[in-house]
């Protein structure tokens, strides 16, 4: 059985199926990307007031399939944002930038006193308890996700 299409017909449906094709394969590598999958919960800042420094606590949960990794935060309320790391060296307590931080598949990853923190350096405002803000976090997979933060008094 044979199938007759009128004369310049073919050749349309033969650019139509090309430009289906290539659409496919240019969706894949966005699709690959988008398997990590960052969800940021029990979000929160310290109160400090304008001119000082405040910290971010947060845990992230990465329910995708492959790892994701933190690549930098930003905040409009500081003139810094940075995101550090607390550790105990040699008996001594010592505080500095992370670096890129991974989020394992599956897995994930405390922000809290003592250990992981975003730090708000050079507030341009008060954070009073019970107000809120915003913190941007950059991750390589998942992209931007905008984490909205409560303020905690001095007690957390």
């Amino acid at each position: 059985m044979s199938i007759r299409m009128a004369p310049g017909v073919a050749r349309p449906l033969l650019a139509i199926a090309a430009s289906l094709i290539v659409a496919a394969v240019l969706a894949l590598p966005a699709a690959a990307r988008a398997a990590p999958s960052v969800a940021v919960t029990e979000a929160w800042a310290r109160e400090a007031r304008q001119g000082e420094v405040s910290a971010a606590y947060m845990t992230l949960t990465n329910s995708g399939d492959a790892d994701d990794v933190l690549l930098e935060a930003r905040s409009d309320v500081a003139a810094a944002t940075e995101v550090h790391q607390t550790s105990m060296q040699a008996g001594v307590m010592r505080m500095g930038p992370a670096g890129p931080i991974t989020v394992p598949a599956g897995g994930t990853v405390s922000f809290r006193p003592g250990g992981y923190h975003v730090m708000l350096i050079g507030l341009t405002q008060d954070l009073p308890a019970g107000a809120e803000l915003q913190l941007t976090l950059v991750f390589e997979q998942s992209g931007e996700i905008m984490v909205p933060l409560t303020v905690r008094g001095a007690g957390g």
